[in-house]
C-alpha cells in the first residue's frame, strides 16, 4: 500500500510539470517557420509582423501622417509584413509570383499584395532566395488567411489599434504655461518626438528633410504672424499645425509656402504641460 501510495504522490506531483512541458512545446510549435512546397517551389515564412502604429515615440506613441512616411499604410489600416524564404527543391527551374500570394479575411474580404521587394522570378535548382511581401488590411483585429494561389498557408489575427489618445485641454496664451528646461527641450526635440527628422536641428543652417528649417526660429518666429510674439507662434504651431502656413519647403522654394493642410504631426494631443514647456524653450534659445 506504501509503494502505491508513492507512486500516486510522485505521478501527482509531476502532473502539472508535464502539462507545463505540453504547454511550453505547443508554444514552440507555434514559433516554428510555416512551410509549404507547391510544384517543387518550397515557401518558408520566416517572420511576420503586424504594423499598427505608423512610428513610436517614447512614452506616448503616436501615429505619423501617412504624407510624412511614404508607403506606410493609410489611416485606419494595418500592415502584415512577412519575410519569406524560396527554395528550389526539384531539378527543373520554378517560377516564384508574388503576386500568386493573397489574404482572405473571415467574412471573405481579399486583399492583395500592397509591396512586394521583387518582381516574378524564376529560381535554378537548389537556389535560395530571402524577399518580403506585404498586405493593407482594415483596422479592427479580423482573423486572415494568407494564400498561395489557393493553398492555405497561414492563419493570423490583426492585433486591435492602440486607443487614440484623449484630447487634452490646453490655455489660450503661452503665457500660461511655466517657463520650461531647454536641455531637455533638446533631447524631446531630437530624440522623442523626432522633430529634427523633418526640420533638422535648429542651431545649425540646414535644410530641413521634409518641413522648413528652423535655424534661427527663435528669432523668426518674431516676423511670421503679426501682433504674436516668438512664443505664441510656436505655442500655437505645434498645437495647431495648420494655423500657419510656413514657407521654404524642400522641393518648393525658397518663398513659396508649404502644402496645407500641414502634415506635422499634432504634438498637442501626446505631450505633457512640461514636454510643452521645455521644447519652447529649446526653440526659443535658438536665435
Amino acid at each position: 500500500m506504501r509503494a502505491s501510495l508513492r507512486v500516486a504522490v510522485l505521478f501527482l506531483l509531476l502532473l502539472p510539470t508535464a502539462a507545463s512541458w505540453a504547454l511550453l512545446a505547443a508554444r514552440v510549435a507555434d514559433a516554428r517557420p510555416v512551410r509549404l512546397t507547391r510544384e517543387g517551389l518550397a515557401l518558408e515564412i520566416l517572420a511576420k509582423r503586424w504594423v499598427h502604429d505608423v512610428m513610436q515615440h517614447g512614452e506616448g506613441g503616436f501615429a505619423m501622417p501617412q504624407a510624412m512616411v511614404p508607403g506606410m499604410p493609410a489611416a485606419g489600416e494595418q500592415r502584415l509584413s512577412l519575410e519569406l524564404r524560396l527554395y528550389v527543391e526539384g531539378a527543373s527551374p520554378r517560377t516564384f509570383d508574388p503576386g500568386e500570394l493573397w489574404l482572405l479575411s473571415r467574412s471573405g474580404e481579399r486583399r492583395e499584395p500592397s509591396q512586394v521587394e521583387i518582381p516574378p522570378t524564376t529560381l535554378r535548382p537548389r537556389q535560395s532566395l530571402l524577399t518580403s511581401v506585404a498586405f493593407d488590411v482594415p483596422e479592427g483585429g479580423d482573423r486572415w488567411e494568407l494564400r498561395w494561389g489557393e493553398e492555405r498557408v497561414l492563419a493570423t489575427r490583426a492585433p486591435m489599434p492602440a486607443p487614440s489618445p484623449e484630447a487634452k485641454t490646453w490655455p489660450e496664451r503661452a503665457e500660461e504655461i511655466a517657463a520650461g528646461d531647454a536641455t531637455r527641450g533638446a533631447e524631446l526635440y531630437t530624440v522623442r518626438f523626432a522633430c529634427a527628422s523633418c526640420h533638422a536641428d535648429p542651431r545649425l543652417r540646414a535644410a530641413g528633410a521634409i518641413g522648413p528649417s528652423l535655424y534661427e526660429i527663435g528669432q523668426v518666429a518674431a516676423g511670421r504672424v503679426p501682433g504674436k510674439s516668438s512664443r505664441q507662434y510656436l505655442y500655437e504651431s505645434l498645437l495647431s499645425p495648420s494655423a500657419f502656413i510656413a514657407s521654404g519647403c524642400p522641393g518648393i522654394g525658397e518663398g513659396s509656402r508649404c502644402e496645407s493642410p500641414s502634415t506635422m504631426p499634432f504634438y498637442g494631443e501626446v505631450m505633457s504641460r512640461s514636454d510643452m514647456a521645455d521644447l519652447l524653450e529649446f526653440l526659443l534659445s535658438n536665435r
